[in-house]
Formats: C-alpha cells, structure tokens, sequence
C-alpha cells in the first residue's frame, strides 16, 4: 500500500516537469508514493485508478491552471474526498474546481524544491497528520530537489491608451497572475479569499476574462475534433485529436480510450466465428420465433446522447418518442454512450427487447431483419453455440448456458427458458456488451 497517491494533469509534468520535483520531495521525506499510472492488459483505466486510489492512504491533488479543466484529475479527486484522503495542492493562483474550493490546501505556487521552506513542511505535516509517519526512513542528506530550468519573458508594453484596450488588460492579467497566490497554507473560496481592494478585485476579473476570452476558440475546436473521435471511435482518431489539442481537458479522456480500443483489439484475435445459419435450419427458426413472446419496445430515431443533469452522467435517446433508451454514470459514461450511439445507428436497430424486466438481466437489440450482424469497431462479445444451450440451477438461481460457459443468470426458471428460445430462434452466434463487468448496454448477434 502506498502512502500517497499524487493526481495531476499530465500536461503539468510533460511540458513543465512539475509533477517530478514533488514526488522526489515526498520521497526524501520517506513518504512511498505512486503517481505513473500505466493500465496493464485486461484492466480498463478507471479500475487502476480507483484501485490505486482505494490503497494509498492519502491523495495529493495537484491543481493548475490544466487540471482544474481536467475531467480526469477532477474524478480522481472526488474518489479521494469521499474517502476522506485528499489534500489539494496550487501549483497555480487558480480556484479549486466547485465541490473542492472548501477543502484546505497547499500553496506551492512559486515554490522553488526547499525541503525547509515553509510552505514545504505545512504540507508535510498536513500528510503526516493524516496517514501517520512515513513508511520510510528521512533521507536527512537531501534539503532541495531539483526544479525544471523555466524562462520567463517579460511582457511588453503596451501601447496606446492602457486603461480599457486588449494590450492594457493583457498586461494588467500578468501582473495580476504574478500578485495573486500569496500565504501558505490556505483556502481558496469565494467566502474566506483574501481581504483585496477593489481595484485589485477588479483587476482579478479582468485577467479571468482574458485568459477565458484567449482560450475560448481553443477548447470550442478541441470539444468539435473531441465529439468527431468518439463517433469515429477508432485509435487513429483519438491520436489525431492529442496530436491537434495536446493542453485539451479531454487529452486524458482520449487516452484512456486508446488503451480501451487496443485491449478490445488485442481481445479479437481469435475473432469469434458466427455459426454457419444451417445449424438450425430457417424453417425451425421461424417457427421459434413465431412462438416466442417477446418483450420489445420500437426506436422511432434519431437516437442521440444526452448528459445526465446534477451527477455527471450520460444517457441513450430515442428522440423520436422521447424515451431513454440507456444511461450510464462515470468517468466512461460518456463514451460509452457514444459507443452505444454509433452501434443502434450503424447496425440500424429499430427494436430494444428484454428478457425479465424491470431489471432484465438479458437485453437485446433487432433490425427489421433480426438480430445485427457484421462486425463493428471495438465490439466485445463472447461467443455462442446456439446448438449447445441449456438452463442449470445453481443455490436458488438459473442459469443459462453455452456448452461449458455460463452466459446470464436468471432469479426464475421461466425468464432463463425465454431467453435460451430466444437465442435458438435467432440462431445467435455472439452476445455482445458496451462497459463490462458492469456493462450499460447487452445485444446479441
């Protein structure tokens, strides 16, 4: 178990090496700490990051300038915060993200690698006094790690009338960003900031709505080239997109999607063999399916996705009736809602049927002709020998089996019948899901 989990922009430690210094600090003060978060085969990203999380026994959470845009830094820190470990850190004069701004937290702005410096040790003891003593050893020999060599440039002066023109607040927004910041350890909120005038309050706005106006085209593109990737949903298009908008909030987002494509990639190989259709024959096929009484209700189209208000997540519309088809809350909700979008648009489903509802444990999804086939980027799916089924109570439960290998489990023998007739009627080959283990959308093929 590692003392300290460190949250960051990557961006904070790729192009400005800021990241390093603190985790070499924290290290000479004996503090183990785990902060390169690689996600190894067969793991999906917010199941490293949750699990690193859950064993540390404290989250330093390092805001700036780009992780307080970061979508990424900001589930990490809620993780924390809800299991009372987290720690804020300012690397940058900014304002905690909303939820965060009355956590107490670190001022390292400015801060030149010190291990005496004052604002060093505050931090010091704050982690103290939340895990206890370091796991190991002080290395007493250490009193400075190195800081990134930085290059400042002065900024010019502004010509002509400085009081209300662009070049006048673009200066005021540099000596604003060079005041603002001081004390040590503090809190960054609305209610308790500083006592400023109010030339300097004013100033404060002024350089915020620079800084936004600058930036505003900016995140505008990087949000269309972002929603362009997740359609594409392709490896080539999410690196397109880093490559485009590298300081992007979504760049965290984009990679942790590759990582979910290659595994799924890597999964494919064998790709699973639909059966041949003769194994049961069309004639016995459509007098199963004449019999099944199926529980479906019609997609009226066009699908769309839609954010969920007040908790962060993403739902699946039929916008033609007005009714939700799926929804999913999370750090991947929304691409996988995306991915569900381009599944019910590009196989053109027209049906969403269900065994066992309210809570179905088998869902699936028809055309006009049946169920989807073909192959579609990214799919995981298991397959199915369609000859082979059979229902098997297990401690009170029934479940339903291909050959050897347990598919769905029912709480009564007659939803595992109608969904064994279902997949023979169908003759389905794959049973496929969008966000395993605990998936936001089943179908069959």
């Amino acid at each position: 178990m590692a003392d300290i989990f460190v949250s960051y922009k990557r961006q904070d430690e790729e192009q400005k090496g800021r990241v390093t210094p603190i985790v070499q600090a924290l290290e000479a003060e004996g503090f183990d700490v785990f902060y390169d978060v690689s996600v190894p085969p067969g793991s999906t990203w917010e199941q490293v990051i949750q699990s690193k999380i859950d064993q540390s026994k404290c989250v330093l959470v390092l805001w700036s300038e780009a992780s307080v845009a970061s979508d990424w830094v900001k589930e990490e820190a809620e993780i924390a915060k809800e299991g009372d470990k987290i720690i804020p850190v300012f690397l940058d004069p900014v304002r905690a993200p909303f939820g965060f701004s009355r956590i107490e937290g670190a001022n390292l702005v400015g801060w030149d690698g010190d291990l005496e410096n004052v604002e060093w040790t505050n931090l010091v003891a704050a982690v103290k006094a939340m895990i206890g003593q370091p796991s190991k050893p002080k290395k007493e020999a250490v009193s400075k790690v190195a800081m990134p060599i930085t290059t400042t440039s002065k900024p010019s002066t502004p010509k002509g009338n400085s009081g209300s023109g662009g070049a006048g607040k673009v200066a005021i927004a540099a000596l604003v960003l060079a005041i603002i910041g001081a004390g040590s350890f503090f809190v960054f909120q609305a209610m308790q900031e500083p006592q400023r005038t109010k030339p300097e309050r004013d100033a404060i706005a002024e350089a915020e709505e620079v800084r936004e106006s600058t930036n505003e085209d900016y995140r505008a593109q990087a949000k269309e080239m972002f929603s362009s990737a997740l359609d594409q949903n392709s490896i080539e298009g999410f690196e397109a997109f880093i490559r485009r908008f590298p300081d992007s909030e979504y760049v965290e987002e984009a990679k942790a999607l590759i990582e979910r494509l290659k595994l799924a990639a890597a999964a494919e190989t064998p790709t699973p063999t639909p059966q041949t259709p003769g194994v049961i024959s069309d004639a016995v096929a459509a007098r199963l399916q004449a019999r099944l009484r199926e529980d479906c209700i019609g997609i009226a189209g066009p699908v769309e996705v839609q954010a969920l208000p007040n908790n962060g997540g993403y739902r699946l519309v039929d916008t033609g009736r007005n009714t939700v088809l799926i929804s999913s809350s999370g750090t991947a909700a929304r691409a996988e809602m995306y991915q569900a979008r381009n599944l019910v648009n590009g196989y053109e489903l027209k049906y969403q049927c269900f065994v066992g509802r309210p809570n179905a444990p088998l869902s699936y999804w028809k055309s006009n002709s049946g169920l989807p086939s073909g192959r579609a980027r990214g799919e995981d799916c298991l397959s199915i020998e369609p000859t082979k089924l059979d229902v098997r109570e297990r401690g009170g439960m029934f479940y339903l089996y291909s050959d050897a290998s347990s598919l769905v489990r029912f709480d009564n023998a007659e939803d595992a019948k109608q969904a064994m007739d279902v997949l023979t009627a169908y003759r389905a080959s794959q049973i496929c899901y969008v966000g395993r283990p605990d998936p936001s959308m089943m179908y069959l093929k």
